[in-house]
């Protein structure tokens, strides 16, 4: 029986696998245009496997030498004599591994071209062996290297990379012949970042990868596609689930990330599957279903998240930037120059929406949350006073949101926190510290997440999911009735989207008149509980 699979290679005979086949179609309309790329892209985001499945495609067409640089020792890059030996070696394996015939192999490794000595081991020569294995070939070759950018700091890797230009440039003029096509994977993109040569220098150059063309492939998972695997996976468990609902909220909560949506999936299918709530593959296939293992991924450690941590703790700049957008609703224009920008799109967690840089998606929000909540408690009174009353907020498994948002005010305003000598505080920290509140109510069982109104730095959506009932609570600081109004709307349409009748409105009020507490507005058939504090 096929699984879900999260680590190495995905085989389409022993895995539940998304059809990335138009992706691979875009990819071999780069090679058969001879262009060079990078395809970069975040960790365990499918650059090994795609890279994998287009060798599958094209090997009876092309030769392809696929390697890596990855697990290159420090001597192969010590010098370029050393190098160009190191890459004869590997391009050698690859070449059986291709399918080349012996004299294209001896051919290659023949170094009688060589004058004596081993300084004539340099890129000339090697961009000469590369011109005559070219020139010789019965097919077109294509080169791939994966994980290219583990060597990108080293002075001889950007040579071997000029050199590649060189041999491009010269076979457009008809000098030389040239791979069809050459391919580098990694995180970075080496084309656009400027590369030191050595640590201690100060200075950067650009990449001498500036031949290379625009990689705009799209790896991210479609809810299509996602639907098309559930399918297969239908088919071999017959569980009734609604197939397009759960690839929407798949899609929804991870914007496509190949290892967050495989990674959910193998956790229903392995996991969650047997625990008394779901016992059957039928109540496993639930948006039920579905948010047990939403909660299990948030709470495992796993290498993609340690490194999304890492990121923001090595980089201060980056975590003041990614704390400011979840609790200080910073809106920051996207700036493809920006550094701090570059980085974390780079990592997977920034992304461009509309004109804004935000969060990437629902998991990794969430993941941060999480990280920011437990790193620095900001009112241990405030979270304490929520734990001791835990027990009330919920009647018969059922939360009682008009329970919780009345008690954070009263909690709210018992602790002084509403006292006009610290409006600033709870301004940028208002959102921090209902979350702080409502996780500690929730935790174990609830689920939430942050939806912010884009181009507005005042107002957020926090949907809550409690035994399969969803809340929607807007958070917003008072600026004035026809901004409130606009705040109700904003409310009545998420009520409309989530199909409820009654939404919650939480409003920080730092008027000297100001009337706190709460009371209920009908709008529009719905009902709104709105809380002034």
């Amino acid at each position: 029986m096929k699984k879900f699979n999260i680590v190495g290679i995905c085989s389409p005979k022993r895995h539940y696998m998304v059809d990335t086949s138009k992706k691979i179609d875009e990819i071999i309309g780069l090679i058969d245009d001879g262009v060079y790329f990078t395809i970069n892209r975040p960790r365990q985001y499918g650059k090994t496997n795609t890279l994998y499945l287009l060798k599958q495609r094209i090997k009876n067409s092309h030769y392809v030498l696929s390697t890596t640089f990855q697990s290159a020792a420090q001597e192969d890059f010590a010098s370029a004599p050393a190098f160009v030996k190191f890459f004869l070696g590997i391009i050698r394996k690859c070449m059986i591994s291709a399918g080349c015939s012996e004299n294209m192999i001896s051919s290659w490794m023949d170094l009688s071209t060589a004058d004596s000595g081993q300084d004539s081991l340099n890129f000339e020569f090697l961009r000469g062996k590369i011109d005559m294995l070219c020139r010789t070939s019965d097919r077109p070759i294509v080169l791939i290297i994966d994980e290219a950018d583990a060597a990108s700091s080293n002075d001889i890797f950007v040579r071997f990379l000029a050199m590649l230009r060189d041999n491009y440039l010269l076979a457009q003029q008809e000098v030389e012949t040239a791979f069809q096509s050459v391919i580098l994977a990694g995180i970075t993109d080496i084309k656009n970042m400027k590369l030191k040569i050595r640590p201690e220098e100060e200075h950067a150059q650009n990449s001498p990868w500036n031949i290379a063309v625009d990689f705009t492939v799209d790896m991210s998972f479609s809810v299509e596609e996602i639907a098309g695997m559930l399918q297969e996976y239908e088919a071999d468990h017959k569980t009734g689930m609604d197939i397009m609902k759960m690839s929407v909220l798949l899609r929804e909560y991870t914007s496509g990330y190949p290892f967050l949506v495989s990674r959910l999936c193998k956790l229903m299918d392995e996991k969650i599957i047997g625990s008394p709530r779901f016992p059957t593959y039928s109540s496993v296939w639930t948006r039920e279903g579905f948010l047990a293992a939403e909660k299990r991924l948030l709470e495992e450690k796993n290498t993609l998240f340690d490194d999304l941590i890492k990121q923001i703790e090595d980089h201060p700049d980056l975590d003041k930037l990614l704390y400011g957008i979840l609790f200080e609703g910073l809106r920051r224009p996207y700036n493809p120059d920006n550094n701090l920008y570059q980085r974390g799109s780079m990592y997977g967690f920034l992304a461009k929406r509309d004109t804004d840089i935000c969060i990437s998606n629902r998991i990794f929000q969430t993941r941060f949350y999480n990280y920011y909540l437990d790193k620095e408690t900001l009112d241990e009174e405030l979270s304490e006073s929520a734990q001791s009353l835990k027990a009330q907020f919920t009647t018969h498994g059922r939360l009682n949101m008009d329970l919780v948002l009345t008690k954070f005010h009263e909690h709210f305003k018992s602790v002084g926190l509403s006292n006009s000598g610290v409006e600033k505080f709870v301004e940028k920290n208002g959102r921090r510290i209902f979350l702080l509140y409502l996780r500690t109510i929730i935790n174990g069982t609830g689920h939430y997440y942050v939806e912010a109104v884009m181009g507005d730095d005042y107002r957020t959506d926090v949907i809550v999911d409690y035994h399969g009932e969803q809340f929607v609570i807007e958070l917003k600081i008072w600026r004035g009735q026809q901004y409130n109004a606009a705040g109700e709307k904003q409310l009545l349409g998420y009520l409309d989207y989530y199909n409820l009748d009654k939404g919650w409105m939480l409003t920080f009020d730092f008027r000297k008149k100001k009337q706190t507490g709460a009371h209920e507005v009908e709008l529009a058939g719905k009902t709104i509980l709105e809380v002034v504090v």
